[in-house]
């Protein structure tokens, strides 16, 4: 059978057995498309442990960092201890009020080389009559034990100090500490327990104010 030149066809899109061109019978259309296939592999230890700890160190870093900035912000409160008071001069007052010593009388307190304190005492006239008696003795600490080492008994607690009364003479007194220095005022007159308290502290305030 003679064939003319329209009647010429070209390569038959199928192999001589059969299968499409450029694949073989075992292949699908989807195994033409799917790509490489790749395998996941697990982390080494060693990056999970490192990742972890940097993770913990940004927290704790940013914990402080907020801690640090909250602390800045607030007000900075600056103790300082209160300045140490210099003692006063340890000199009975001419006057306090209406009460009144010689000016010629001694002054200067003795030191007791055994206790290592001074001492020093003035009496005081009130209308030309002797009512009272300062006692002042540094360093002291306690009132009540500087009472009764001046010979006082029936010794009470006061809301200032001390009252008590002489095992000697039977005349009341009162004391009280300022500034580790005792002040007794001892009474020559009668006066009420209230009275010589007051006193006392009007003497102190004077000395030291």
């Amino acid at each position: 059978m003679s064939t003319t030149p329209g009647d010429s066809h070209g390569p038959s899109p199928l192999d001589s057995d059969g299968t499409s061109f450029g694949a073989t019978a075992t292949t699908g259309p989807d195994e033409l498309d799917a790509g490489p296939v790749i395998h996941a592999s697990r982390f080494p230890r060693w990056v999970l442990l490192l990742a972890g700890l940097l993770g913990l160190l940004l927290v704790v870093g940013g914990a402080a960092y907020a801690a640090y900035r909250i602390n800045a912000s607030k007000p900075q409160v600056v103790i300082t201890a209160a300045p140490s008071r210099t003692p006063w001069t340890m000199t009975p007052p001419l006057s306090v009020d209406e009460y009144s010593r010689d000016a010629n009388s001694a002054d200067t307190p003795s030191a007791n080389p055994t206790t290592k304190k001074s001492t020093i005492a003035a009496t005081y006239a009130r209308g030309g009559q002797n009512t009272v008696v300062l006692l002042m003795s540094r360093p002291e600490t306690d009132a009540k034990k500087f009472m009764t080492d001046m010979g006082m008994n029936a010794i009470i607690a006061t809301e200032d100090g001390y009252c008590g009364t002489s095992i000697d003479t039977n005349r009341d007194a009162c004391a009280i500490i300022r500034d580790k220095t005792a002040i007794m005022i001892v009474d020559l007159v009668g006066l009420t327990r209230t009275d010589l308290m007051e006193l006392t502290n009007r003497f102190a305030d004077t000395m030291a104010p």
